[in-house]
C-alpha cells in the first residue's frame, strides 16, 4: 500500500473521545500506535500477538485494550488478514484521490483558467499591442511601484507575530486551494458532528466550511464544533453550516 508521511490530528477529539477515556495509559498508547500505522500504512494485521509486538505490549495489555477499541477496525474487504479503521481509510481516499488530480493537471499544463490566460496574452501579443506604452517612464514607473510594495509587504509581514503568519487568522484570506489534509480533517469532523443536520455534507460544503474559517487551526475548529455541540446547536441545512462556523470564530476567543 502506498505510504503517507503525515496526517492532521486533532488533540481536541482525542482528549473529548469516549474511547479514550476508557483505556489506560497502555491502552492509550497501544490505540495511538495502531490508528498511526492505518493512516500512514493503510491497514494493520488481524493477528493480536502480531499487533501487541508491534505495539511492545504484553499479552494482557493488549487484550484488555483490544476489548476497548476493537470495534474501531474492520476487516479489510480484499484482504482477510488485516484489518482497517474507517475514518483512516476516508482520509486516504480523499488524500490519494487529490494527488492523482494534481498530477493529472501538471500533465495537461495547469487548470483551465491558467490557459484561458495564456491564450489572452498570446492574442494580445498577436495584435501587436499592450497594456500601455513601454516608454521609459512607464518602466521606471513600474519598476519602482514593484520595489515600493515588495518592501512594504516584506515590513510588514517581520513586523506580525510568528503565530498569525501561520495560523493565517490576520492578514489576507489563505489560497482558495485547501490543503488536502484540512480539507478530510473538515469532512470527518462534519460527519461526526453530534448535531449535524439531516444527510450528508458533500465536498462543496466541506471546502466553503474550510474556508470560512479563514486559515484558522485545527485545534481552534475542533473547539469550536464542541462549543456548538455542547450548546446544543444544530444548523438548519448544510448549506448554512460554513456560516456557523464563521460567526463562531468571530465572536469565539
Amino acid at each position: 500500500m502506498a505510504v503517507v508521511h503525515h496526517y492532521e490530528w486533532s488533540v481536541t477529539r482525542w482528549f473529548t473521545s469516549p474511547t479514550r477515556e476508557a483505556l489506560d495509559a497502555a491502552g492509550r498508547g497501544i490505540y495511538r500506535d495502531l490508528l498511526d500505522v492505518c493512516y500512514t500504512q493503510g491497514a494493520i494485521p488481524s493477528d493480536h500477538e502480531i499487533l501487541a509486538r508491534m505495539c511492545r505490549a504484553s499479552s494482557e495489555e493488549f487484550e484488555r485494550a483490544w476489548n476497548v477499541i476493537g470495534s474501531h477496525f474492520k476487516r479489510h474487504s480484499k484482504d482477510a488478514s488485516a484489518l482497517i479503521n474507517s475514518h483512516a481509510n476516508v482520509f486516504r481516499n480523499d488524500y490519494f484521490r487529490y494527488i492523482r488530480e494534481q498530477k493529472s493537471r501538471g500533465a495537461s499544463g495547469g487548470t483551465a483558467t491558467g490557459k484561458r490566460k495564456r491564450s489572452k496574452i498570446n492574442d494580445k501579443e498577436s495584435a501587436g499591442c499592450s497594456e500601455s506604452p513601454a516608454t521609459a517612464e512607464n518602466i521606471c514607473s513600474q519598476h519602482d511601484t514593484t520595489r515600493h510594495d515588495t518592501i512594504e509587504h516584506d515590513t510588514i509581514r517581520a513586523a506580525l507575530p510568528d503565530s498569525s503568519v501561520i495560523s493565517g487568522t490576520e492578514g489576507e484570506p489563505p489560497p482558495a486551494a485547501a490543503d488536502p489534509d484540512r480539507l478530510a480533517w473538515m469532512r470527518k469532523s462534519l460527519e461526526d458532528f453530534p448535531n449535524s443536520p439531516p444527510g450528508r455534507p458533500d465536498a462543496q460544503i466541506c471546502q466553503r466550511a474550510l474556508e470560512a474559517t479563514h486559515g484558522a487551526s485545527l485545534e481552534r475548529i475542533g473547539d469550536v464544533l464542541l462549543r456548538l455541540h455542547r450548546r446544543g446547536d444544530r444548523p438548519r441545512s448544510w448549506g448554512f453550516f460554513p456560516e456557523v462556523l464563521r460567526r463562531e470564530l468571530a465572536g469565539g476567543p
